[in-house]
């Protein structure tokens, strides 16, 4: 049995599968060279500052980072970039040849789930992220998602 002939069914609410979302916009955009996508999640305090476990720390809450080190990460992601021969503002587009498969792959499973996302709750977040997978760049059975309600609720 080929790996293309097995699926997989996932079954999540609609905030876990808004997660499977923003994880797979990270991978796609990382892949396509965006690194400032990191800096952003730290930023947006989703990356945290490291505390060691047990630390004697006089504020239990969660640590964030500073502005200061989200500017420092923010310039360690252009360096990445010069390094890896990106100029600053410059990333692949989605359809490069030079892109991963499991760049496409990722973009194509997140155009999926966010047509679903957005036809759940009339416009999740913008009318522009549910226009579907619109091109495909794999040779890849195509991704489906459907919303499945509880037999109590009516679409």
């Amino acid at each position: 049995m080929d790996d293309q002939d097995e699926r997989i069914t996932l079954n999540v609410t609609l905030d876990q599968a808004r997660a499977v979302v923003d994880a797979l916009d990270l991978m796609t955009r990382v892949g396509l060279g965006q690194l400032s996508a990191v800096a952003e999640l730290v930023r947006m305090d989703v990356l945290p500052a490291f505390r060691m476990n047990g630390s004697s720390d006089a504020h239990p809450e969660r640590r964030v980072a500073t502005i200061d080190q989200c500017d420092e990460i923010e310039e360690l992601m252009v360096q990445a970039k010069t390094v890896l021969g990106f100029p600053r503002n410059a990333s692949h587009g989605v359809g490069h040849p030079d892109n991963h498969v499991s760049v496409h792959r990722a973009y194509e499973v997140m155009k999926v789930l966010q047509k679903v996302l957005h036809e759940a709750s009339n416009g999740w977040e913008g009318s522009t992220r549910g226009d579907g997978l619109m091109v495909r760049y794999t040779d890849d059975p195509e991704p489906e998602a459907e919303i499945v309600y509880p037999p109590t609720v009516r679409q």
